[in-house]
Order: structure tokens, then C-alpha cells, then sequence
């Protein structure tokens, strides 16, 4: 059914420059279990948003546009005094921001492993985690593949011979670090996936700011005309962010 509803997808003109099909899966080929079919997203990459925002982060701070300042809502009316306008950037923190009492949050927990194939292990690959006590890399045995790869679970190649493996949604959880039950999921689909032996180096979590209706929340608050919220982006904020940034501080310029 997969199969079929892909090469439907395929054959419409809108998709033709972004999907396709494959015989194979290339580089992920000699890792995997038989009986897969496979496909393939054109123009796809992975922006590496850590050294995006650290790099951007350290630029303002060298143009003296960014300054690293603790608040607390208590302060925000005496702030007023000092700026025009404050825009909450909080994350999934905002869902107890009294300014915006009726944002529709609704925020999940999201897991991912980050693995690696220790018999493809090379010398030549310059930060390649080892376990505790490993000192000498094994012998390379097939070439690690450099393009993600999704079943259910989406695996990033990282560039030091490990991958980024994930990721989870709870919707119920009691704390924001990463559980045995997370774990456990992620590993269930790489169990049914690969033929290839992988070790788990690390296990993280995140809390994402998700909203009721999947919608960004970005505007005035009802209880004072100059703060504002930016937030509510979700799994897709990377891509979101500077299209809702710019009309945000369009209105904003406008006040």
C-alpha cells in the first residue's frame, strides 16, 4: 500500500522534481533486512541547527546586538520603561506565561538514539565516538552511508560515523529527560530494519512546543499591547521560523 501510494505521488507533476523511485537503497543496501522497497526525496539536506544558532548567536554578540539577560515576568511592567516591546520566545516553557493564558499548547516529548555501526568503524573519520575503554577503531568494512534514511524512524548521518535515530511523540510524561520506554521504541524499528550490529552511544530528549491545532502562535498578547509571543512552531520550526519572523516584526515595526 505504501508502495503504491508513493509511485501515485511520483507521477504527479507538482512532486516530480521532489520524489522518486529506486531499485535500492544504495549505501543503506548492505545494511538492511531483504523485502523493502524504497524511494527517494530529491533536494533534501540536513541543516545542522547547533552550530547554526551558536554561529548566528556569536555574530550578534560581536555586532553588540545580543545580550544574554535573565527575566522574570514580574519584571516585564518595569522593563516597559527601558524597551517598546518584548517578544516571548520560550519554547514549550510559555505554556505557563501569564500574558498568554489562552495559547493552545500541547506539548510532546520527543526521544532519539544516536548509533553507531562499530564493524564499519575507519581511522579516517575524525571524532568517531568509542565506548568507554576503546582506544583503536575496527576495521572498516563497507563505506558508511551519507544520506538519511526513514522507515518510521528517521536515521541522520552525522559525519563522524554516527547516525541520529528518531524520534518519539508522548503526549503524557512526568519529566524532560530521556526514558527506557522512548528507548525501547527506537530500538523495536531498528531491530525490524537492520541485519547490520549497532551500539547505542547516547539517548537524548526534547520537549517540543506543539500546539492543539498544529499552528504557530505568533502576535499581541490581550493583557499589554507590547509583548508579544513567537512560538508554537513544532516539529517544522526550522523551516517556519523566518517566514513568521519577518511578518511578526512587520507588525510590530508598524505599532
Amino acid at each position: 500500500e505504501e508502495a503504491n501510494d508513493w509511485a501515485i505521488r511520483c507521477a504527479q507533476p507538482e512532486y516530480s522534481d521532489h520524489l522518486g523511485e529506486v531499485e535500492n537503497a544504495g549505501a543503506w543496501g548492505q545494511f538492511l533486512k531483504p523485502g523493502f522497497h524504497f524511494g527517494v526525496i530529491k533536494k533534501s539536506a540536513r541543516v545542522n541547527l547547533p552550530m547554526l544558532i551558536a554561529t548566528f548567536r556569536q555574530h550578534a554578540i560581536s555586532e553588540g546586538i545580543f545580550m544574554e539577560r535573565c527575566i522574570e515576568y514580574e519584571e516585564i511592567e518595569t522593563l516597559m520603561q527601558e524597551y517598546d516591546h518584548i517578544v516571548f520566545c520560550e519554547g514549550w516553557r510559555a505554556q505557563t506565561n501569564p500574558f498568554f493564558p489562552e495559547a493552545p499548547f500541547r506539548v510532546s516529548k520527543g526521544e532519539a538514539l544516536i548509533i553507531r555501526f562499530p564493524n564499519r568503524l575507519t581511522s579516517s573519520m575524525p571524532g568517531t565516538r568509542l565506548p568507554t575503554g576503546q582506544t583503536t577503531l575496527s576495521r572498516q568494512t563497507g563505506a558508511l552511508p551519507t544520506e538519511m534514511l526513514k522507515k518510521t524512524m528517521l536515521l541522520v548521518p552525522l559525519g563522524d560515523g554516527t547516525f541520529w535515530v528518531g524520534s518519539t511523540y508522548r503526549w503524557h510524561f512526568e519529566d524532560t529527560l530521556p526514558g527506557t520506554e522512548g528507548r525501547d521504541y527506537i530500538l523495536g524499528y531498528l531491530h525490524e530494519m537492520f541485519d547490520e550490529p549497532f551500539e547505542v552511544v547516547d539517548h537524548v530528549a526534547g520537549i517540543r512546543p506543539t500546539m492543539i491545532d498544529r499552528r504557530p502562535v505568533v502576535g499581541q498578547s490581550k493583557l499589554n499591547p507590547n509583548v508579544f509571543i513567537f512560538n508554537g512552531l513544532g516539529t517544522k520550526g526550522a523551516l517556519l521560523a523566518p517566514f513568521f519572523a519577518e511578518q511578526l516584526a512587520r507588525e510590530i515595526c508598524k505599532s
